[in-house]
């Protein structure tokens, strides 16, 4: 579980902060933000996509006139980058229950284990579970978007078969659609992405990882907000896929929930925007 307690320790003399997360924590936004508003912190919640330790909302917290920016999820990226406002990197970690998943469902032997700096810490569990399973699980480590050494090592390591690879597109539709694409056949139950830009971990596989098999999932997402339910269905098609016997309905469950809170808080900050705005406007004439 995400503890709030150990995230909200900013630094002395901040009084406004631009909050950046990525979408996988955004479930968790309203309660982050609330815990520092209590401590006396004006937070301002960007609700632009955030894809990594790079992607820095730095024309937002000018307009916000912040402090700092906190930006939540990622370590400190490897290449240094040069901001006028402070940076404050978080990286989280967060533990999902894995007691439901049925690893001796897998067929291979041998599996790699990958993952975001968010489930790190999780790997030797998993790892654990596994053998009790009966396989045997080689650490990997961490990986990005811009960055799978690891990923290529591994599958290497344990002379994997296919590569699986989750993402979403940009949508304007209501409706979620899925799609994938595959450089060998399979068949599965949603239509094949025919064509579209490919970027990330996934255009990063699909050019380096030589002769091993990839699938790619894609599911629409709304690009105006972290799309939860997307997750959600994109999960549901994998498990499908893979057959992990995954319980999907807390994910929906907690997605009707999510997005209703979100975007109330999102219309609190666009107002606190339009404020200063009018205030720098008001200077002319």
């Amino acid at each position: 579980m995400l503890d709030i307690n150990k995230i909200i320790d900013i630094p002395p003399g901040a009084k406004r902060v631009l909050l950046q997360l990525p979408e996988g924590i955004m479930m968790r936004a309203i309660e982050i933000a609330d815990a520092l508003e209590k401590k006396g912190i004006d937070v301002i919640l960007s609700a632009e996509p955030c894809y990594g330790a790079c992607d820095l909302r730095i024309a937002e917290a000018k307009l916000c006139n912040a402090d700092l920016i906190v930006h939540l999820g990622h370590n400190e990226f490897y290449r240094k980058i040069k901001t006028d406002i402070p940076v404050l990197y978080m990286p989280l970690e967060i533990n999902a229950d894995i007691k439901g998943i049925d690893f001796s469902a897998i067929k291979e032997n041998r599996v790699g284990l990958l993952t975001a700096v968010q489930h790190l810490g999780m790997l030797d569990e998993i790892a654990e579970r596994l053998k009790q399973a009966g396989k045997q699980a080689v650490i990997g480590g961490q990986i990005l978007g811009c960055w799978i050494a690891n990923a290529r090592k591994i599958a290497k390591d344990v002379d994997a078969k296919e590569i699986v690879v989750l993402e979403g597109i940009p949508s304007f539709k209501e409706e979620i659609n899925l799609f994938y694409y595959s450089t060998k056949k399979i068949n599965l139950k949603v239509n094949p992405l025919k064509e579209g830009i490919i970027m990330g971990v996934t255009a990063s596989l699909l050019l380096k990882a030589g002769k091993i098999p990839i699938t790619c999932l894609f599911a629409e997402t709304h690009s105006n907000l972290p799309d939860s339910e997307a997750a959600a269905k994109i999960v549901e098609t994998l498990d499908g896929y893979l057959g992990f016997k995954i319980d999907v309905k807390p994910l929906f469950e907690q997605a009707k929930k999510f997005e209703s809170s979100l975007k109330q808080y999102i219309e609190k900050s666009r107002g606190m925007l339009d404020q200063k705005q009018k205030k720098e406007l008001s200077y002319f004439g």
